[in-house]
């Protein structure tokens, strides 16, 4: 609990000392600079790949692959032996219980396949198209901004933002960095979420020379 109240505590104190005159533009000014995305990794999730001159798409990182099919075989693995094991003559054991087979099958391959299906969601820049989005349906130019809940018009970027969260973890706490994209309007749009600074920073600043559009680092 003081853990949780000590993060809440450095949060609030860094979204406090913000200063978005900084970055002398009124966009900035009314734009938000509380995390958008809450939560976040401590490890590095993805990996941004230039495709070609016209398109940036983020991968799933190694890491990220590696841990999210451990799950699956760690999921896979227990149920194999629960399921194989002999019974035992106590009532109640688990040993060669089907349904606390299943249990743990659900509760680890499920989280891995949940977490490798969604490092593989489509996150892309597409200057042919002229949009950016995430997920498998690409968007068109018939589609009203309305109807894009996590794509965008290339033309309406104004500014690439990066911010700092602190994390609670179950043992520990660390920082998670994000990367939003800025319209003219100020509303805020979602990148990546990971805890790896360096390579967030590395991010933003490949998807700002790619857009022309400046950075406005807050992390």
């Amino acid at each position: 609990m003081l853990d949780k109240i000590k993060t809440f505590i450095v949060n609030a104190f860094a979204q406090a000392t913000i200063d978005p005159s900084k970055f002398n533009d009124p966009v900035a000014e009314k734009t938000e600079w509380v995390p958008l995305k809450s939560g976040g990794t401590n490890i590095r999730t993805h990996v941004l790949k230039e495709i070609n001159p016209n398109r940036l798409q983020y991968k799933m990182s190694a890491v990220m692959r590696i841990f999210s099919l451990l799950f699956i075989v760690m999921g896979v693995g227990a149920a194999w032996f629960i399921a194989s094991a002999e019974p035992s003559s106590q009532s109640g054991d688990a040993a060669g219980n089907p349904w606390f087979a299943l249990l743990f099958l659900a509760a680890f391959s499920g989280g891995g396949a949940f977490m490798f299906f969604r490092g593989n969601k489509p996150i892309v820049f597409d200057k042919l198209n002229g949009f950016f989005w995430k997920g498998k349906r690409e968007p068109d130019v018939s589609m009203s901004e309305e109807e894009m809940k996590e794509a965008c018009r290339l033309s309406s970027i104004y500014a690439i933002q990066v911010l700092r969260e602190r994390v609670q973890g179950d043992k520990k706490s660390y920082y998670s960095y994000e990367i939003n994209l800025v319209k003219k309007n100020g509303e805020r749009l979602n990148v990546v979420d990971y805890g790896k600074h360096q390579h967030i920073q590395s991010d933003a600043k490949m998807i700002s020379e790619f857009l022309g559009k400046p950075v406005w680092d807050a992390s």
